[in-house]
């Protein structure tokens, strides 16, 4: 099986983080049924642009995530390309203001995954 490394920048959210940013909601219909779209339009919405992805790093799944590095297993994370910070500066600053301002820290994390 072949793996593709993966690099993003992102933060893990849980249910009191995404409370306060007024996305819980939609981060329950992610987490009951795997479709992102409702907290993707609720995260710009908030912030000014979407984010690549939610995704949780699970350790018990096989032969899915190697090498996961700066993440942590079993929390869930809304992660961004490298991209964001180039096409919308200003958002992205803001964005980090803020979850500055709330003790959240921007972490940059890599992986493997199959292809």
């Amino acid at each position: 099986m072949q793996y593709h490394p993966r690099k993003n920048k992102g933060f893990a959210i849980d249910h009191d983080l995404a409370e306060e940013l007024n996305v819980l909601d939609q981060l329950l219909v992610w987490e009951e049924e795997f479709n992102e779209l409702p907290f993707f339009e609720a995260f710009e919405e908030k912030f000014g642009f979407e984010p690549d992805n939610i995704q949780q790093f699970r350790y018990e799944q096989e032969n899915h995530i190697q090498g996961l590095q700066g993440f942590e297993y079993d929390l869930t994370y809304v992660l961004f390309d490298g991209a964001v910070e180039a096409f919308y500066p200003e958002e992205w600053e803001n964005m980090n203001n803020y979850l500055e301002e709330n003790d959240i820290d921007i972490i940059e994390g890599s992986w493997a995954e199959p292809q």
